[in-house]
């Protein structure tokens, strides 16, 4: 039972790109979540370049080839985008932080 509780201890293998690239993902934590969640939401408004840089440096923990952090942060936009979607996104953070989207009144013409 306290299993379903934890963050899972073990990485995770995917192949992404036909096979091209193979990252190995450990599974965020909730403090994980919550310092990510600092790095998306700042003064300066949302910033999606540090969620990234965020979740990349420190979600994925080996690749094949093996490439370092600077080389995940170079990917091609494809390659990004494909491993982005194995991490969580910044809307799956926002809606885990219980922020909810605000709900347009009707306007009232005076």
């Amino acid at each position: 039972m306290k299993d379903k509780l934890l963050a899972r201890s073990g990485s995770k293998r995917h192949k992404i790109l036909d096979g091209k690239l193979v990252v190995t993902l450990k599974e965020p934590t909730f403090l994980d979540m919550q310092r990510a969640a600092q790095l998306l939401i700042n003064d300066s408004g949302i910033d999606l370049s540090d969620y990234w840089r965020y979740a990349f440096a420190n979600w994925v923990e080996s690749t094949e080839p093996e490439m370092s952090t600077e080389e995940l942060l170079r990917l091609t936009p494809e390659a990004g985008k494909a491993l982005s979607e194995l991490l969580p996104s910044p809307e799956e953070m926002v809606e885990m932080l219980g922020f909810s989207k605000a709900k347009s009144t009707p306007s009232i013409t005076i």
